[in-house]
């Protein structure tokens, strides 16, 4: 698979700035809650996301190359867990969702697909959250809620938040399909990364666990209404099976 330059190389130097900055925001001495989350929501969000945008956007869908990056991430994710090294694992745990958020965006057949999908997510996360399975786990499971979720560095705390890997899969999603079917990218895409720095944000001032999908689904959907439609709606040219 032949990347675009500019991508690669923006996708990496997040990626790098993101690792960086973990282990900086770990170092520092431990902040009250407040700070932490915000530190979360205002530095390790956005470059978490600035890497998934990178990695969707890079070009062409080659299903090898996602493969080779999942067989990678999980391997990263097994050998940053060994060494109790959270940047590692937080960054594998994002490409992970990440490659498949790409491959569900490539079998998309039309805009609505993605649009319908948007909507149920919002109500099935919203009850898990509240009421159903992620409740449970966050009260009960401490071990597999570790599993499922991306660690988040905070001033003093290598894992000061905790975000679902799904949320990131469902990010890639929405993310792609705007690039694919030309849905409005330019502003879909920095709504759709800026919903979950609200989220972390509305997390701490409301001092409760939040769903990100309704929030995330409200960013791809509100400025693509108008292209919901059940109708024969191709990928824009060139993109192939994929975003561009």
């Amino acid at each position: 698979m032949r990347l675009p330059a500019g991508v690669a190389v923006t996708g990496a130097a997040a990626a790098a700035l993101w690792i960086l900055s973990a282990v900086v925001l770990a170092a520092l001495p431990t902040s009250g809650r407040v700070l932490g989350t915000t530190a979360v929501a205002l530095v390790s969000v956005p470059l978490a996301t600035a890497t998934v945008v990178a990695y969707v956007a890079r070009g062409r869908l080659d299903h090898r190359a996602v493969a080779v990056v999942l067989v990678g991430a999980a391997a990263l994710v097994a050998v940053s867990v060994a060494a109790d090294w959270s940047p590692g694992t937080a960054l594998g745990k994002v490409l992970i969702g990440a490659s498949l958020g790409l491959l569900a965006a490539a079998v998309m057949e039309e805009p609505w697909n993605v649009g319908l999908i948007a909507v149920v997510v919002v109500a099935v996360d919203a009850y898990s959250v509240f009421a159903g399975p992620t409740k449970a786990i966050v009260e009960n499971q401490p071990g597999l809620l570790s599993a499922l979720t991306v660690p988040m560095a905070g001033p003093g705390r290598a894992e000061a938040a905790l975000i679902g890997i799904t949320d990131f899969v469902f990010l890639a999603l929405f993310c792609a399909a705007a690039l694919r079917f030309r849905l409005r990218p330019v502003v879909t895409i920095p709504l759709c990364c800026a919903s979950l720095t609200v989220t972390i944000l509305l997390t701490t001032a409301l001092d409760r666990a939040l769903p990100a999908l309704p929030l995330l689904s409200a960013a791809f959907v509100l400025p693509n209404v108008h292209a919901f439609r059940a109708t024969p709606a191709g990928p824009s040219e060139g993109s192939g099976d994929a975003s561009r």
